[in-house]
């Protein structure tokens, strides 16, 4: 296996749908033409310039809620195909729904899709903070002081004081300086698609859709339609060690050196960090065959030396799940879980997998216990798991895929 330190172009697989968003959302009734196989993003530059279309009278059209931008394109026999900024498989069906809105997936030159590099590090940098944690009992121990005392904070900087022990105090002293990784090669339009991804939670009677009651007494399903780069599409990316960051002259202000033989054995950290995850997931799941299989047969079977696999980008849930269950206070996870609330509840729910009950720390039993059935000494990790729900992308109506799966070889 080559130095990583050389630089190292990979051979990046999707095992399982990515979607990297932009933070945007497409208006199905205002940009998109959804026909059975296909889904048409509407180039409103294009549109605009077209005789058949005054621009006057389509603004006005568009005020009314009513405005659907395939049934304009009917009345004027315009073409979506030929007036589309990019096309894309339409992975629905009749079962799924019409989308309202459709979370974008981020996209380069002549919108091609691709996955930054700084989506792939973060996903190494997370790896790499688990790794640090797990066999440092000092900086673990560390750790725990700094959740025993955290105050109440936005559940995204939870991990910032802890990165700080272990990365470096600020980003000019952050390990990760050394670590570059490029965007990846883009992918061809037609390697995106249109999925609908629901949230699912354990149960009485197994795994089923999320539903949220409103106050009102209104039920929406937990749901949302997303663009992706489907499974088995193919790119590159390159991932190399700034070797200068390490040399006499930069260790007297940067002090990396000792972290070097860590950096260097990224690919075997990674999935080392995987196969946490998958073993986490698979417990989860028990009993949700659709989903043990999909991890069986791609995610968890067996890397080649130079390969590894990470899951990244939307839908993979908080990081920081895996760093509270290393630490395996359920006291100390109780206290974390309770800092965050909003509007007077609690950010993430920890579950009973057997029963899909809400668990919660008993502090005169000192235990985690069941709310619906009771059960006492339980652990989390094994029938214990936060967040409580899970997004899973469906194909031909039925759950298919966890979310943000790729493999890495060495090209």
């Amino acid at each position: 296996m080559k130095e990583i330190k050389q630089g190292i172009e990979y051979k990046m697989t999707i095992l399982t749908p990515v979607h990297v968003g932009t933070g945007a959302e497409l208006n199905a009734s205002l940009e998109c033409v959804l026909k059975k196989e296909n889904l048409w993003i509407i180039d409103y530059d294009r549109l605009l310039s077209d005789p058949k279309v005054d621009p006057q009278d389509i603004a006005k059209r568009m005020e009314d809620r009513g405005f659907k931008i395939h049934r304009y394109l009917q009345e004027k026999a315009l073409s979506a195909k030929a007036l589309a900024k990019y096309e894309l498989p339409n992975k629905l069906i009749s079962g799924d729904g019409f989308p309202n809105r459709i979370i974008e997936q981020i996209r380069g030159s002549l919108f091609r899709p691709y996955i930054p590099g700084s989506t792939i590090k973060g996903a190494i940098r997370t790896a790499l903070f688990w790794y640090f944690l797990k066999n440092d009992t000092r900086k673990l121990r560390l750790a725990k002081e700094l959740l025993k005392n955290l105050r109440d904070v936005d559940e995204r900087y939870l991990d910032d004081e802890i990165e700080k022990v272990l990365f470096g105090k600020d980003p000019n002293y952050d390990l990760m300086r050394a670590v570059y990784v490029t965007d990846s090669t883009p992918f061809s339009t037609k390697d995106a698609g249109l999925r609908v991804v629901w949230v699912y939670a354990p149960s009485q009677t197994g795994f089923v859709k999320k539903i949220k009651t409103l106050r009102s007494g209104r039920t929406f399903p937990l749901k949302n339609y997303a663009e992706v780069i489907e499974p088995e599409q193919m790119c590159t990316t390159t991932v190399k060690i700034d070797e200068y960051l390490f040399s006499d002259i930069c260790e007297r202000e940067l002090h990396f050196r000792n972290r070097y033989e860590k950096i260097k054995i990224i690919p075997q950290v990674c999935n080392q960090f995987a196969q946490k995850l998958v073993d986490l997931e698979m417990k989860y799941y028990a009993g949700f065959d659709e989903l043990t299989k999909e991890y069986d047969e791609k995610v968890a079977a067996p890397v080649r030396r130079g390969e590894f696999v990470l899951q990244l980008a939307w839908g993979t849930g908080i990081a920081t799940k895996t760093v509270l269950e290393l630490i395996g206070d359920p006291n100390l996870v109780e206290n974390v879980r309770q800092k965050f609330r909003r509007r007077g509840a609690p950010l993430f729910d920890m579950v009973h997998t057997s029963c899909g009950g809400r668990v919660s720390f008993d502090r005169r039993r000192q235990t985690l216990v069941c709310n619906s059935c009771d059960t006492t000494e339980l652990i989390l990790g094994k029938n214990v798991f936060f967040p409580k729900t899970r997004k899973i992308a469906f194909e031909n109506g039925k759950p298919a895929y966890p979310m943000g799966w790729i493999k890495l070889e060495e090209a």
